[in-house]
């Protein structure tokens, strides 16, 4: 079941085996667009043991959440 919830950004840890790299233009554009925009697409994680979270989508829009000083997501 999935739950669509908000947590603390600092809870949130890159998965380790995302190939995907954005390069830093294309970031800078993510975190604009968000601050203008918002969140338009969840983020998606699994709870780990140490309790805290994994990013399986959107880490990228996690980085910029915390470039806009989010303090949740």
């Amino acid at each position: 079941m999935l739950d669509i919830s908000q947590v603390g950004i600092e809870s949130l840890e890159a998965n380790p085996w995302n190939p995907n790299v954005v390069d830093p233009i294309n970031q800078d554009k993510l975190v604009v667009s968000m601050e203008l925009d918002g969140l338009q697409n969840p983020i998606v994680v699994r709870e780990i043991s140490t309790g805290a979270f994994e990013v399986l989508s959107g880490w990228h829009r996690t980085l910029a959440a915390k470039a806009l000083g989010w303090p949740t997501i």
